[in-house]
């Protein structure tokens, strides 16, 4: 009996039935992410772009976010709706169908928002079993544009980026013949997301005063939720920064500040409806 024989055919035979259902999306089907973001699991970093490699179809792949007015914006507002429309433009040849994968993350650690919701009526979520949203086609797409709704994450997140592979097929049930590309898109977290007006300013108060190693906070409910942090020195420099999260006007973690040189600092706390500030001194 040729075994040799039998083991080629039958890893032929699944490759082929892989191929075909991998029409309903990567995830779907196999657990994962080809988009060639940090954190796909693929086996040794495959993309789309590793089966649907042809000359004969050759697409490229946008990546756009607007607000939900469909006007185009390159940071994002915490906690806000938008849309992510991704594009699969044919450059070479003539594709009979359009697929795509999607995924977004935050730059600081790599983890999927999983943020996603109200896909287009060509598209689906999927979530994986190592944590991560994917957004990707239901079937084989007609159309070559695909839109998700993205909430963005909260106050201090930091930059996010949108990681995406996409692909023309000539839709014969194989890979031979299609072509696809991946692409990424980052959105800043706008700064202006933590000023606020002079107005809405309230009173924050900081123990011990002058401060060795560290300082508890104090101030009203007026703070509560998220909020960031900011430490500066006499000259403006943000000496440092963090995040955190109130309770019932509550601080319930010290700020450490044994490593700041002695001197004169400002201490400003933002959630993006109020703002707060003291003077403290470094011994």
């Amino acid at each position: 009996m040729n075994w040799k024989m039998i083991y080629t055919s039958a890893f032929l035979l699944l490759s082929g039935f892989l191929l075909i259902n991998n029409s309903n999306g990567r995830a779907t089907v196999a657990n994962e992410g080809n988009t060639g973001a940090p954190g796909d699991v693929a086996i040794d970093g495959r993309t789309c772009q590793n089966c649907h490699n042809s000359a004969s179809i050759q697409v490229t792949l946008d990546i756009d976010v607007t607000d939900l007015d469909e006007n185009p914006v390159s940071t994002y507002i915490p906690n806000n709706t938008y849309l992510v429309h991704v594009t699969v433009n044919p450059v070479v040849g003539t594709p009979s169908r359009y697929g795509f994968q999607l995924v977004s993350e935050i730059d600081s650690n790599n983890e999927s928002t999983k943020s996603f919701s109200n896909p287009s009526s060509n598209a689906k979520l999927v979530n994986t079993s190592n944590g991560r949203q994917y957004a990707e086609h239901k079937v084989p797409s007609d159309t070559n544009v695909f839109i998700v709704q993205w909430t963005a994450p909260e106050l201090g997140t930091g930059d996010v980026t949108f990681y995406s592979g996409g692909n023309g097929v000539n839709f014969n049930e194989e890979s031979s013949g299609d072509g696809a590309a991946v692409a990424s898109f980052t959105l800043a977290e706008e700064a202006g997301a933590w000023v606020v007006e002079p107005a809405n300013q309230v009173t924050l108060a900081v123990a011990p005063n002058p401060a060795l190693e560290s300082i508890q906070l104090m101030g009203g409910s007026a703070l509560d939720g998220a909020y960031l942090l900011r430490v500066l020195d006499l000259t403006g420099r943000i000496a440092m920064q963090q995040t955190g999260f109130s309770v019932s006007g509550a601080f319930p973690q010290p700020v450490s500040v044994g490593q700041l040189p002695s001197g004169v600092y400002l201490i400003q706390l933002l959630n993006g409806r109020q703002t707060a500030s003291a003077t403290f001194y470094k011994l």
